[in-house]
């Protein structure tokens, strides 16, 4: 007897974008003839950080050598980073977003205002550390909780980690609002468009009528939580997955999807959905 089982469908736009998967091939090409040195792991993803390692990429600073190309991921670089590799005439490949610039930028104008500054985001992030060391005064903001024990002051300047979600960081904003009604609060969404775009596809799929009975959300880094943010505003059973935490067990007649945050490649994907249905076989008493 056979299961009539839907396939588990990947939704877009998932994993890296062509932009990505160009300056990988940067990394690539550079590491054939130079040391490779970043001030940060490259990648949450653990497959793909290996194989950066494997081709000499590190990021330990006793590696750091006179002749290293200095490579600036994704998630940026300290200004004061920045300036001190320019001072030292180092060869540097900066592969910052353009969000994350806008980001560091912003926040720079923002402290000449005068204002405390606060940052939505996590302070474990890589992204949100390269602020600090810039601004070390800024104070970070994870959750509500953190947001009611800001001390007083007459304003606030806010911004928020490119991969927040930003109606989270607006609910945020606005509980330091409701909490200090006489102090000027500026908020200004400096969240990924590209990681807005996951969640406005995923909206509009549910508004579309589509509502499968289990989300796999794939991915490795903190942009997964924007995107489980929103399956939970949409009342949708979702799961976080990953390479080092995938499920036991899937049930056999559900429909399943999948949508990955983009430090994964669609090749990735598509191995992990075929490693997913042989989850699902293997608790399939008909499969055979």
């Amino acid at each position: 007897m056979k299961t009539n089982r839907n396939p588990i469908e990947l939704l877009q736009p998932s994993g890296m974008s062509t932009t990505q998967l160009q300056d990988l091939q940067k990394i690539l090409h550079l590491s054939r003839d130079h040391r490779l040195w970043s001030w940060q792991p490259l990648s949450p993803n653990p497959l793909l950080q290996r194989n950066l390692e494997d081709t000499g990429l590190s990021s330990h600073p006793q590696d750091l050598r006179q002749d290293s190309v200095i490579i600036i991921p994704p998630f940026g670089a300290a200004l004061s980073h920045r300036k001190e590799w320019k001072k030292q005439h180092r060869t540097v490949l900066d592969l910052s977003t353009p969000e994350v610039r806008r980001a560091q930028s912003t926040l720079a104008l923002l402290k000449l205002e005068g204002a405390e500054l606060l940052i939505i985001g996590r302070k474990n992030d890589p992204e949100l550390q390269a602020h600090l060391i810039d601004h070390p005064r800024a104070r970070v903001i994870e959750n509500a909780e953190d947001a009611v024990r800001i001390p007083f002051a007459p304003a606030f300047n806010l911004i928020c980690q490119t991969s927040q979600c930003p109606q989270l960081a607006r609910h945020l904003t606005s509980v330091i609002q409701g909490r200090h009604r006489d102090s000027k609060v500026t908020f200004l969404d400096t969240s990924s468009p590209q990681e807005n775009l996951r969640r406005a596809a995923l909206q509009q799929l549910v508004q579309a009528g589509f509502r499968p009975d289990l989300l796999l959300v794939f991915g490795h880094s903190h942009s997964t939580d924007m995107l489980l943010h929103a399956a939970c505003e949409h009342r949708l059973n979702a799961m976080r997955i990953g390479h080092n935490s995938l499920p036991r067990s899937l049930p056999n007649h559900a429909c399943i999807a999948m949508i990955a945050s983009d430090d994964v490649t669609l090749q990735e994907c598509t191995s992990l959905i075929s490693t997913l249905e042989n989850i699902r076989i293997q608790n399939d008493p008909y499969a055979a």
